[in-house]
């Protein structure tokens, strides 16, 4: 699972990681670059 969020503070990525969350994407993102954020997240 991946989150794409506004909310990026260290706590919030910890308790994202011990729900099993691959990676967390926040806000703003540069569309242009998103594919490859999400690719990276997947490998």
């Amino acid at each position: 699972m991946i989150l794409l969020t506004a909310k990026a503070q260290p706590a919030e990525k910890r308790h994202f990681t011990q729900l099993c969350v691959a990676g967390v994407i926040t806000k703003p993102y540069d569309p242009f670059t998103l594919a490859h954020e999400i690719t990276q997240v997947l490998q």
